[in-house]
């Protein structure tokens, strides 16, 4: 595995020079998507979990939500530097290098953390398999939705990848920048994807959702598996999740006919509501069967990644964290360790620092504050953040 790591690094810095290049969106989004967020993201969780806690199941949801941690930091420089896009790329490519050769040659050797087996019999992976290539089909038959929020991100990333600089420009109105928007980490993440891989980003957003659904439909199978300690229990709710989320909706998103979690699934609030929620929960369950208090350092880390994702829906990731600990410190239900609930839980608000430093900067209108307006937000200049 580490030779094929280490290939993958190389190709994907053969693609700076112009002679490495993927024609089919597949392996491209796929080659950076692992390289960028994967890989990092892998050794970040592997540093806080102890021998045996979490199998390799579970690694898949918590290694996409890692890689956002570990991009967290460097995005948001990126934005307030306003770098340029191909010379950031190139050298948040070198971080994960370093940070690849670090674990290899130290962490592996000091923190020799092993994977407990998923321990899935195999009707059960038959089912679960079944359910994720029907997953992906559904995502690439559907493709990623054009309508909505589609329009202004879409357009702020081809404006991004054109002018080749990491800043929030309008791509409607020319000399128009606003603050650096909820979704900062995802913003970088895709546009250093459009740069490298040369495709069209309205292609890349088609593309996207494909290796974002299975992930998430993994993230609450993994859940649901921990919270019913019962693989036939959980298949049974990821079953009902995607029959009533993937196959009917009744609110499709932008008036249009996107399929919420199939079409949508290209869209920033999935990776925080669909992958991010369920490892937050995840991990909060992991502390409170065991006595690894590095967990409690993990939980700030995923709600920055989750907000640095979708801002708003991490907001709603805290409600529900704080709604179980009122609820279970009032009630003291014997199946619920109220104490560890609420320690995490405290734990966690760390994270609501990312939150208050965005809203001072997002609670006010991008140009005028006589244009009014409900339209979504990502650069029209008639919308008011925080609205």
């Amino acid at each position: 595995m580490v030779i094929i790591n280490i290939l993958l690094l190389l190709a994907a810095f053969l693609s700076f020079s112009g002679t490495f290049t993927l024609s089919s969106p597949y392996p491209a989004i796929g080659l950076y998507y692992y390289v960028f967020l994967y890989l990092p993201g892998y050794y970040v969780i592997r540093w806080f979990f102890n021998d045996a806690e979490i199998d390799g199941l579970e690694m898949v949801p918590l290694s996409l939500c890692g890689g956002f941690i570990f991009i967290f930091p460097w995005a948001l420089a990126a934005f307030f530097l306003k770098m340029p896009l191909l010379t950031f790329s190139f050298l948040y490519l070198c971080v994960v290098a370093l940070w690849f050769a670090a674990y290899g040659l130290y962490v592996r050797k000091t923190h020799p953390a092993k994977l407990r087996k998923v321990g899935l019999g195999s009707t059960p992976w038959l089912i679960l398999a079944c359910i994720l290539a029907a997953s992906f089909l559904m995502a690439d038959f559907y493709g990623g939705f054009v309508s909505g929020n589609f329009l202004p991100i879409v357009s702020g990333l081809r404006k991004m990848v054109d002018f080749g600089r990491i800043e929030q420009i309008s791509p409607f109105f020319k000399g128009i920048s606003y603050s650096p928007a909820m979704y900062q980490s995802t913003t970088v993440l895709l546009s250093m994807i459009m740069a490298l891989s040369r495709h069209d980003p309205v292609t890349i957003w088609i593309y996207l959702p494909q290796f974002i659904l299975p992930v998430g439909l993994i993230a609450n199978f993994c859940l649901a598996r921990r919270l019913f300690k019962n693989d036939a229990a959980a298949l049974v709710y990821l079953g009902i999740f995607f029959l009533y989320y993937c196959l009917f909706n009744a609110r499709p998103p932008g008036d249009g006919y996107a399929w919420l979690h199939s079409e949508f699934s290209a869209c920033y609030n999935f990776l925080a509501m669909g992958v991010f929620l369920p490892c937050i929960f995840l991990v909060v369950l992991q502390y409170m069967s065991s006595d690894n208090k590095k967990l409690l350092y993990l939980l700030p880390l995923l709600f920055l990644g989750q907000g640095s994702a979708h801002l708003y829906v991490q907001s709603k990731t805290y409600f529900m964290l704080y709604t179980l600990t009122l609820w279970s410190v009032a009630l003291k239900p014997e199946f619920i360790d109220y104490r560890k609930l609420r320690t995490a839980a405290a734990y966690a608000s760390i994270g609501l620092i990312y939150f208050f430093c965005l809203s001072l900067m997002l609670l006010r209108p991008n140009i005028n504050p006589y244009y009014k307006s409900f339209s979504v937000g990502g650069g029209y200049p008639v919308t008011f953040f925080g609205k």
